[in-house]
């Protein structure tokens, strides 16, 4: 064992002060401990440190205390007395529900204030997982809590992005909790975004987008990549497409509830048109969804996600395939065809032509053509 792991304790300490040394250091760990370890780390002959676990059992018995020194097999490890398990498992119960309202107030007042209930359902999927894992009141988290949080975050693999949007909700999520005095220090004050390096917008070229379609022989396949290639609509948005979105006629469909809870119209192809009058024919239900699953339900997000997923490599890309991508894609193609940027936003949806100028940025040929036009 690391001499780091051994603490120097005199041979003359007697069994009662040797089981008080172990009573901490079982405290301190909070887990199991075989008699070999704490041999090992109190330097001490198993015999003594086995003497003095059992002169700590009874002690822990006779006493008013709610600890109990819990036995198995050789090992040992600090535990409530049976008479108090209830009480310390209702006061539990009441902090899990105190922070399961708090959540549950401050995702309402984002949907009051325009979130989606994708973007709902993420706040409090995330804010349900930070307050598990820190593990306290939110009146008592620290800076360093959530630093902790944040690193433990980033090495299970987050992207630099991913730990951004993490922040952004905690920012959001405490700055409330400070307005409505629920705490009287806010942590995040002193938290950061990553740095992220804007990298170029990732599509799919003209001739990858025939290679997808060459390979797409299921016709859900077919119908789901022409639909999100086509209208440029997010993930969530096809999951929430139904029939009566759908213009026929002027090849068209409406967008109920997109990003920030805003509606819009936007366009379909002739060949995503005739695809999803042949998918409705083949369906043999009344459901109101256009993409169904193999169990009669509503298509969820990951199950579209996984879709194009496989499509992709069916195709052989050297790149993923994304709903987000085709997003990506189908934005790139119109402005290299001389489409306006606002109208580009439009279809799309952007709040902001910032976030549609990217796509102006990966197009270079685009930008040489136009030059010529003026000056050969």
């Amino acid at each position: 064992m690391n001499q780091d792991n051994v603490i120097s304790i005199s041979n003359n300490l007697s069994v009662k002060e040797l089981s008080a040394i172990i009573e901490a250091y079982l405290f301190a760990q909070n887990r199991r401990l075989s008699v070999d370890q704490l041999s090992n780390f109190l330097n001490q002959p198993k015999g003594i440190v086995r003497k003095s676990l059992h002169h700590l059992a009874d002690k822990l018995k006779e006493d008013g205390r709610g600890l109990m020194l819990n036995w198995i097999n050789d090992y040992v490890q600090l535990g409530i007395k049976k008479q108090y398990q209830a009480s310390i498992s209702s006061i539990q119960s009441d902090a899990s529900n105190v922070l399961t309202m708090i959540i549950d107030e401050f995702t309402y007042v984002q949907k009051l204030r325009g979130s989606a209930n994708s973007t709902i359902k993420n706040y409090k999927r995330f804010l349900t997982k930070f307050m598990k894992t820190v593990n306290k009141p939110v009146e008592s988290i620290t800076t360093r809590d959530i630093r902790f949080f944040l690193s433990g975050e980033e090495a299970k693999g987050n992207l630099k992005s991913t730990i951004a949007n993490k922040i952004s909700i905690l920012k959001s999520f405490f700055s409330w909790l400070m307005t409505d005095e629920l705490i009287e220090k806010n942590p995040m004050m002193k938290i950061n975004n990553p740095q992220i390096v804007n990298n170029e917008v990732k599509f799919l070229t003209h001739e990858e987008v025939e290679r997808v379609r060459e390979a797409t022989d299921k016709l859900i396949d077919k119908v789901l990549f022409e639909v999100l290639y086509s209208s440029g609509i997010r993930v969530s948005e096809a999951e929430a497409l139904d029939w009566d979105d759908i213009d026929f006629n002027n090849k068209s469909l409406h967008v109920k509830n997109g990003k920030g809870s805003k509606s819009r119209d936007t366009l379909l192809s002739t060949k995503a048109i005739l695809l999803l009058q042949r998918y409705r024919e083949s369906r043999e239900d009344e459901n109101e969804w256009v993409f169904q699953s193999n169990f009669k339900r509503r298509m969820s997000i990951k199950s579209i996600q996984r879709h194009m997923s496989k499509l992709g490599e069916k195709a052989d890309l050297n790149k993923k395939l994304t709903p987000h991508r085709l997003r990506h894609s189908l934005a790139t193609h119109l402005l290299g065809s001389g489409m306006p940027i606002d109208m580009i936003q439009n279809l799309l949806g952007h709040a902001s032509l910032k976030t549609t100028q990217i796509y102006a940025k990966t197009n270079t040929n685009n930008i040489r053509y136009h030059y010529r036009k003026f000056n050969p």
